[in-house]
């Protein structure tokens, strides 16, 4: 018997009760960590430094070939 199956068969021994709350703690691993938009400041910074702002946009704009 392979570890899924014997997991299924102790899965199907849960009360209903169990088996909704192990279906919440497995949806939520699925997630992955969460970030905190404070955490994101800075990131990408370097790539930056060194370009004007208003250079930049301008840039942006030319592009859009209107």
């Amino acid at each position: 018997m392979s570890r899924l199956e014997e997991a299924l068969r102790l899965v199907e021994q849960l009360s209903e009760e169990d088996r909704a709350q192990l279906l919440r703690v497995l949806k939520d691993s699925q997630r992955g960590p969460l970030l905190r938009l404070a955490e994101l400041y800075g990131l990408g910074r370097e790539l930056w430094q060194h370009l004007d702002a208003q250079e930049y946009v301008n840039l942006e704009r030319a592009s859009w070939g209107n």
